[in-house]
């Protein structure tokens, strides 16, 4: 790379902007931080930022950002770049479409690399919201449209359309609605099930990528709701933006998954996860006692395979990752071994975040052996739940979410085996099971 570098550097002056950000993007990837190249096409790159398409610009931000360079100059040339372009975009009249080097992935991209760097501010992320709305009325408009020749619509008569009645009403085994609206909804996704296929678009933060023989052998949230809003809602069969979902879980984390019903409210929410705006509690159960004081863990991760599965490690090459230890509770088992009952807040979303934290802090979860923790015959699977998510979306009227999920059954019964040490833990363990 010595080589690389040394000629890269050198023929800086004649790099088109393709070459200045494919070369910072490529260093990145391989998590290599040469300084010197990077400050050099850092001031090339601001020279031409003219010539950048979003694309570039989003490529150049996650290099930086994703090596933890605070690169001020270069990120706030980006930032101005983009979100003058952004604000030309939005300003457009509606009959007008968007311009076909408008990309959105790209625009979510920056959002993610500007929170990742902690230089996010608020007319940019003004101006990115203000375009993808454009772009998600836009394509909410055409869709309705298609639906009025759809042989799944109805017509009442007064120009509104209904969808066909669907039971959610299901055990624990399948997934049900914890809140629905006409923009927005927060599904239970229950253990064993997966959000959406390996190889979609969207960055697996907190999610894990699935062989395809799991994917054969489990269900997954997008046929859900293709099946019961796609019919009404195209953006719950709209592969290319995720079936409408905004986020993952673990195929056997259980809790709270946010579904967008249309285009417009999709942009939004994944605009505010890309933005880390939104808070994302979860309840686990880990091997031994935790301290008791509320604490944060600031360690970064980077993913590697190992016996043909992907893990998380703490490595000072990897991403920063920040995870919050809210409460703690301590509990025992009839063999006097101590777990500790852990209400977490995730302030970055990184595969397997919350598994590696603890794994590395020596609280590994029960029921996760890949990563240290004990497998017992009173807990069937990893001891993981999102409990919570909040957000607030800018609609025509604006949507506040917040919605907590309780703990499931089987975790329930799991924690029935240990015993609470005092009665502060034992009134702790009540408010996790309602």
């Amino acid at each position: 790379m010595n080589a690389i570098s040394s000629s890269a550097l050198n023929s800086l002056p004649q790099f088109a902007v393709q070459s200045l950000a494919n070369t910072a993007w490529a260093f990145a990837r391989l998590c290599i931080k040469d300084i010197p190249l990077l400050d050099a096409i850092a001031s090339a790159s601001i020279a031409k930022i003219s010539e950048f398409d979003f694309q570039l610009l989003a490529n150049t931000a996650w290099a930086y950002a994703g090596l933890d360079l605070q690169h001020e100059p270069l990120l706030k040339a980006i930032a101005a770049a983009s979100r003058n372009r952004l604000t030309e975009l939005s300003a457009l009249d509606d009959t007008t479409e968007m311009p076909r080097d408008f990309a959105p992935e790209a625009v979510l991209g920056l959002a993610h690399s500007f929170a990742e760097a902690t230089m996010l501010d608020v007319d940019f992320y003004d101006a990115a919201e203000a375009a993808l709305s454009r772009l998600g009325l836009a394509k909410d408009g055409k869709s309705m449209i298609a639906l009025a020749s759809s042989p799944y619509s109805t017509n009442d008569g007064q120009g509104k359309v209904a969808t066909r009645a669907i039971d959610v009403s299901r055990p624990q085994s399948h997934p049900c609605l914890l809140h629905d609206d006409a923009q927005i909804a927060i599904i239970w996704k229950p253990p064993g099930w997966i959000v959406m296929p390996a190889g979609s678009a969207m960055e697996a933060e907190e999610g894990e990528d699935y062989t395809e023989s799991e994917i054969s052998q489990a269900y997954t949230l997008t046929s859900f709701v293709a099946e019961l809003w796609g019919p009404m809602h195209p953006v719950c069969r709209d592969t290319s933006v995720q079936s409408g979902f905004v986020h993952r879980l673990d195929r056997n984390t259980s809790g709270a998954v946010c579904c967008a019903k249309s285009y417009l409210a999709y942009y939004q929410a994944v605009l505010q996860f890309s933005a880390r705006r939104v808070l994302k509690e979860y309840v686990c159960l880990c091997a031994g006692a935790m301290s008791l004081e509320p604490h944060f863990i600031d360690a970064p991760l980077r993913s590697v395979q190992q016996s043909g599965a992907h893990r998380a490690l703490v490595n000072p090459r990897g991403k920063r990752a920040r995870t919050e230890v809210l409460q703690v509770t301590h509990l025992a088992d009839v063999q006097q071994e101590l777990y500790s009952l852990v209400q977490v807040q995730l302030h970055t979303g990184r595969m397997h975040q919350i598994r590696a934290h603890l794994s590395w802090q020596g609280q590994p979860l029960v029921g996760d052996p890949a990563y240290g923790g004990p497998k017992t015959n009173w807990c069937p699977r990893i001891f993981l739940h999102a409990r919570r998510v909040r957000f607030v979306l800018k609609l025509s009227d604006p949507v506040s979410v917040d919605v907590t999920s309780p703990l499931p059954d089987d975790l329930c019964r799991a924690l029935g085996n240990l015993v609470p040490l005092n009665a502060a833990a034992r009134d702790a363990t009540r408010v996790q099971e309602k």
